[in-house]
């Protein structure tokens, strides 16, 4: 999902939303059945997709407090715009939610960067354009911990679109890698 706007960055983040809900530090979690937070974790798989997307949003200001996000030096702020779960028939299995999150751009603003706490987890980073064209655009696995500017390609690789557009709003699709058993 690709979406253009003036002064905007525009990203999805697909996660686990239980595994922060729970506290799990998803760097460190193999099972969430062995997390000594498991049995929160087992709680919130089982709750209906709309409750979930209440907690969420109730404590998105702590999700927010993990978020690294800087335009040139200047520090971003995120806004969450929308949380989508999807329906868990099978609490067993793990589920997806996609969290769209925004913050705003200055018209001078040369370089973006991105990257979340350890704790949340590797991060997949995969710029989206309708302008540019795939080879120009940003992917990276991040570890966690890691943003762009510990990434080795980053530092080699400025394709443009990545930089060059700081006017366009870039909708980056942001994988959480740590879905939990």
């Amino acid at each position: 999902m690709t979406r253009l706007c003036l002064g905007r960055l525009s990203i999805t983040i697909d996660l686990n939303a239980e595994l922060f809900l729970a506290g799990l530090d998803a760097s460190l979690v193999r099972d969430t059945d062995d997390a000594p937070q498991g049995k929160d974790y087992d709680a919130l798989r089982a709750l209906a997709a709309d409750q979930l997307a209440q907690k969420f949003t109730n404590q998105w200001p702590d999700f927010e407090k993990a978020l690294d996000g800087l335009a040139d030096d200047r520090p971003l702020s995120f806004q969450l715009d929308a949380i989508e779960v999807e329906d868990n028939p099978a609490v067993t299995l793990p589920r997806s939610s996609k969290i769209q999150i925004s913050a705003p751009l200055e018209p001078s603003d040369a370089n973006v960067r991105f990257g979340w706490n350890a704790a949340l987890g590797p991060l997949v980073i995969r710029q989206q354009s309708q302008t540019e064209k795939l080879e120009n655009l940003y992917t990276a696995y991040l570890e966690p911990g890691a943003d762009q500017r510990s990434n080795q390609k980053t530092r080699r690789h400025r394709p443009a679109g990545f930089n060059d557009h700081a006017g366009l709003c870039q909708n980056w699709v942001c994988s959480y890698c740590a879905k939990g058993s």
